[in-house]
């Protein structure tokens, strides 16, 4: 999954890239893409990488679940607060979580999005 964050106004906004084809008029100002990897037939972990100019901050939620509407279960949420201190001197950060299990039986899963949060 990608996002693109975009300076709209005085706040930070996220979007999909289909969105961003349709907007005339914003500042991009990173993106951030979020993967699952299957560590073994029980076991996954979640990977993602923010590019954008001088990244000061990347903090959010990201988060891996089925994608059943009837029967919803998260598999992995947790809070991220990782590289608090940037100071801008890096155009790429990125990181992955720890091992978390999903169900041997599962072949899809959705993953979810974190912010990068800049001057």
């Amino acid at each position: 999954m990608d996002i693109i964050i975009i300076k709209n106004g005085d706040k930070l906004d996220a979007i999909t890239p289909s969105q961003r084809i349709i907007l005339k008029k914003v500042i991009d100002i990173g993106t951030f893409h979020v993967g699952v990897v299957r560590d073994s037939k029980t076991k996954a972990h979640l990977y993602w990488s923010a590019t954008g100019t001088q990244i000061t901050k990347v903090t959010g939620k990201i988060y891996c679940k089925n994608t059943s509407i009837i029967k919803p279960k998260n598999y992995y949420s947790s809070k991220t607060t990782e590289y608090k201190d940037l100071k801008g001197r890096y155009n790429l950060a990125s990181g992955s979580t720890d091992s978390f299990k999903i169900p041997k039986s599962t072949k899809k899963v959705k993953v979810g999005k974190m912010y990068i949060l800049q001057p």
